[in-house]
């Protein structure tokens, strides 16, 4: 008979991570924001879903735009991801929700891989050459 490592029998577990354009201070831009994140959230839940995994918390970040060191939301997720190792994927409905320039994408990279969480990305477009896609999903293999 064959036996896994107790990791193999563990159920995987996910965090997500949506950021809405910040669009300004009104009541209808607020709730097109709460539109995007539910959008996004739902994007990121399908894919949980496919990855068999399960969403143990999610982050939503309004505006956020710039290095990861100036985005109190993204930079907590980082941390607590470091932190308690507890999660196997880090899913986000598109790489711009995220980061915009190739020093935040490295520095991300290195932050995801040192807290041993893989990053999935549910639009399918690749971040780097070490990432697979599976059924139009795109995550890394650094694991």
């Amino acid at each position: 008979m064959k036996r896994g490592t107790m990791q193999d029998q563990q159920p995987k577990r996910a965090v997500i991570f949506m950021r809405a354009r910040w669009l300004g201070e009104s009541e209808r831009d607020r709730a097109l924001e709460e539109q995007q994140i539910a959008m996004q959230r739902q994007a990121c839940e399908q894919v949980a879903e496919q990855l068999s995994a399960t969403v143990v918390r999610d982050y939503a970040e309004y505006g956020g735009t710039g290095a990861i060191e100036r985005r109190p939301v993204l930079r907590q997720m980082l941390d607590e991801l470091l932190a308690l190792r507890d999660v196997d994927y880090m899913i986000t409905a598109s790489l711009d929700r995220l980061v915009h320039s190739s020093a935040d994408t490295a520095a991300l990279q290195l932050e995801l891989e040192t807290s041993g969480a893989e990053l999935v990305i549910a639009d399918g477009h690749a971040l780097s050459a070490g990432q697979r896609v599976v059924n139009g999903v795109t995550f890394t293999v650094s694991k």
